[in-house]
């Protein structure tokens, strides 16, 4: 599940979201007969989920799992979530300050010189490798976590976090709690074949599942064929139907971001999405738009959006919203939608997004629109500048000109 690499704005104020109102111990019901205790039957008892988010990011949190977890904690799931950050792991930062060593690695990681070549890529492997090796205190919670048996395991990861996934399902493994592993990138038969391995899975998921997460969940713990869900892979290598893109965006759950740590954010941003796939859909490079996610493009109502800022504003006593679309002018209605009533829904609020300077007659970015954003409080737009040659842009499909990118 990942997100464009755009990063967040920011404001003068750090405002401390209220804390999320602790909740009892989350264990099973049990039902004392004598000095005996008996779990009580999966229907009389809160089934129980734990959700282990390895998308360590620095300033926001996962929209993604945000939204799957409210998804389960509506029909009443217990949910419990693992987010690195909140136990010390160091975050990825987005953008930093550079230095000489941030130079010297980059030439080393670059070189082509005869003599560099060996130390380069032995570089190279030894750097790849403390990145994604499993962090002790990752699994050092998610072992004390799963000790208590929830009823599964849920894992949000990017493909780099394989190492730790595997440790993980050892340890669900270990205590027979299944585990459940989604994401786009598992259409891809070849990166799903690999991943099914994992120890203690019981599927890999690579629909959009917002609405039906409960329902899944539930056969997961039931037992039940989970092939009846669309984009399903099992560890035999057996597969349902391919899923068809979600098309009601507007009762997709409004996030919830209660279990990440806020107070370790140093700028507080609020992650949304007004639409999913791209209205251009043909650059030859992107490997967003050939996922269940990225293919075909939908947008949620200005209307929905906009409950989603308030409310989320609201809650979270924040003002700076990152708009994670892979393109937030697919349709130039939302853009300039949310420039006429975003400050009416969250007064202060500034905003940053990803834009495709196409060549549409109206693609929403005239100098009108972008002076109207900028006073209703877009800080930041970013757009793709893969070549400076027409023949190289026209070669990727990527539906632009090279004048439209410097104008």
């Amino acid at each position: 599940m990942q997100t464009p690499e755009t990063t967040s704005s920011t404001s003068p104020e750090r405002k401390t979201p209220p804390e999320r109102k602790t909740s009892p111990e989350l264990r099973p019901a049990k039902q004392s007969v004598g000095s005996t205790e008996i779990a009580l039957p999966l229907s009389q008892r809160r089934q129980r989920a734990l959700f282990v988010d390895l998308n360590n990011f620095s300033t926001f949190p996962t929209l993604a799992v945000g939204v799957l977890v409210a998804s389960l904690r509506n029909p009443g799931f217990e949910v419990e979530v693992i987010w690195p950050l909140a136990h010390d792991v160091p975050a990825a930062e987005r953008e930093t300050r550079e230095t000489f060593k941030d130079d010297f690695m980059r030439r080393v990681h670059l070189s082509t010189h005869p003599l560099m070549r060996k130390p380069r890529d032995l570089a190279r492997r030894m750097r790849l490798w403390w990145r994604n090796r499993p962090h002790p205190r990752v699994l050092r919670e998610a072992k004390r976590l799963l000790d208590s048996k929830p009823d599964v395991l849920l894992l949000s990861a990017y493909l780099q976090h394989y190492a730790t996934v595997v440790e993980l399902g050892k340890l669900a493994a270990a205590r027979n709690v299944p585990v459940l592993l989604g994401g786009p990138v598992f259409n891809h038969d070849a990166t799903a074949d690999v991943w099914r391995t994992v120890p203690g899975l019981c599927a890999l998921v690579a629909g959009e599942v917002d609405l039906v997460m409960p329902q899944i969940v539930e056969a997961v713990i039931r037992g039940d064929d989970l092939l009846q869900f669309d984009g399903v892979v099992l560890p035999d290598g057996r597969r349902s139907r391919p899923a068809p893109p979600l098309r009601q965006l507007d009762r997709v759950p409004l996030a919830d971001f209660s279990d990440f740590p806020w107070d370790r954010y140093r700028i507080h941003v609020i992650p949304m999405m007004t639409g999913r796939g791209c209205q251009w859909n043909r650059c030859r490079f992107c490997s967003d738009i050939t996922s269940v996610s990225g293919r075909t493009f939908r947008t949620k109502s200005v209307d929905a959006v906009m409950h989603e800022v308030r409310q989320l504003s609201t809650r979270h006593n924040c003002t700076n919203f990152l708009f994670l679309d892979i393109k937030l002018n697919s349709d130039p209605r939302m853009f300039r939608g949310i420039t006429e009533h975003i400050q009416r829904n969250a007064p202060g609020a500034q905003w940053v997004g990803t834009v495709h300077v196409d060549t549409r007659k109206d693609n929403g970015l005239s100098r009108a629109d972008l002076r109207a954003a900028a006073a209703a409080g877009m800080r930041r737009v970013s757009f793709g500048l893969e070549s400076g040659s027409q023949r190289l842009l026209d070669l990727m499909d990527k539906g632009c000109k090279v004048e439209l990118n410097e104008e």
